[in-house]
């Protein structure tokens, strides 16, 4: 786990980190924007997909989304969620389920539905980025994988006390993932 900082992991030597999805700070992209791998041939695999509304939060006028780095291929189990535009230094947490919604909540929106899993708390660090790395082989929790083939939901909660609705908590953007081989 890497705790508002980035991410590098060590055996990615040959496949190194990809970052898609919208345009991240550019301190931030120079620590991990690379050459994107190749997927798997004949894996099928597809992009994560951003969805669901970001509301403003204290610091950014649209407020937290997520993006990724890595691979959606099951088997090579080096994908990372990659939150930004976050307050400095607060709680955070992760959580995932295959289904999706949008509900108001907090300061923002649910965008993820039952069941879901956390995957455990995160400190949004100085800079207000988290990057949460999977372990893909082992899936969510109890019950829950992800296999090849399944659509799966992720979002990030975030303690924002300063924020513009004055619930203390605010969330991040949806990202749809589908797994591949």
């Amino acid at each position: 786990m890497v705790r508002g900082g980035y991410a590098r992991r060590v055996g990615l030597v040959s496949r190194p980190p990809i970052m898609t999805g919208r345009l991240l700070p550019s301190v931030f992209l120079v620590a991990v924007l690379a050459p994107a791998p190749a997927a798997p041939a004949g894996s099928g695999c597809t992009a994560p997909r951003s969805y669901c509304t970001a509301a403003p939060n204290s610091v950014h006028p649209t407020g937290s989304f997520l993006s990724h780095q890595g691979s959606t291929s099951v088997g090579w189990d080096d994908f990372a969620l990659v939150a930004v535009h976050l307050p400095a230094d607060e709680v955070a947490v992760f959580f995932c389920g295959p289904t999706r919604l949008e509900v108001p909540f907090g300061d923002g929106f649910r965008c993820v539905g039952a069941p879901a899993w956390r995957l455990g708390p995160e400190d949004t660090g100085p800079s207000g980025v988290v990057v949460r790395e999977l372990d893909v082989a082992a899936g969510p929790g109890p019950g829950a994988a992800f296999s090849p083939g399944s659509t799966w939901h992720f979002q990030l909660w975030y303690a924002d006390p300063r924020g513009r609705g004055g619930s203390g908590f605010n969330l991040s953007d949806g990202l749809e993932v589908r797994w591949c081989p």
